[in-house]
């Protein structure tokens, strides 16, 4: 046996082993990626950070089929261990991609299943308030009282429940502003 035989034995050998790996990658890779990024376009539109990771996702993809291609060609160890670095590059742009979505509906869940509930029942207490209050009035007021009480409390009424509007609207933007960061605001 000459000693360069055994050179181009175990560079074929780690050469086999690379691409066994780059395709491992590449399947759970493919099997991850479709309904993640599904969700990703669909929130993306409001979200410039996740527009951002879209657009490293898709450079990410373009650079894994010219580094394919080159493994193909080459059959070199390096060109496969470049293809599986940027396999697992991806698979972790996808990760990240997977966590903000998941994010974005446990905010939206959030807002919906505290903030909304909460402001619900403190506009259901200002109606049994401004009810309460009519009732008062028209029992404990002569009739031309009764038309200016009725009057102020309508029109205070409806400043608090414009107050009570504003502040879910502040609460709602500043809960989603906390949790995804400020450009992960969406406009309601």
């Amino acid at each position: 046996m000459r000693s360069t035989d055994r050179p181009v034995r175990k560079k074929k050998q780690d050469s086999a082993k690379a691409q066994s790996k780059a395709n491992r990658l590449a399947r759970k890779l493919k099997a991850e990626e479709e309904d993640v990024l599904d969700k990703a376009e669909a929130l993306a539109s409001d979200q410039e950070y996740l527009k951002e990771y879209l657009y490293m996702y898709k450079s990410l993809k373009r650079l894994v089929r010219q580094a394919k291609r080159d493994a193909l060609s080459s059959g070199s160890g390096r060109a496969y261990y470049a293809l599986c670095t940027l396999l697992s590059q991806q698979r972790e742009v996808i990760a990240d991609i997977r966590t903000m979505t998941d994010m974005s509906g446990q905010v939206d869940q959030l807002i919906q299943d505290v903030l909304q509930p909460f402001s619900q029942a403190v506009g259901q207490a200002i109606l049994n308030s401004f009810y309460q209050l009519r009732t008062l009035a028209k029992e404990t007021t002569t009739p031309k009282e009764t038309k200016f009480a009725m009057d102020k409390i309508e029109e205070i009424t409806k400043e608090m429940t414009r107050a009570l509007q504003h502040s879910y609207d502040v609460a709602a933007a500043n809960t989603q502003s906390i949790l995804m960061g400020p450009s992960g605001v969406k406009s309601r």
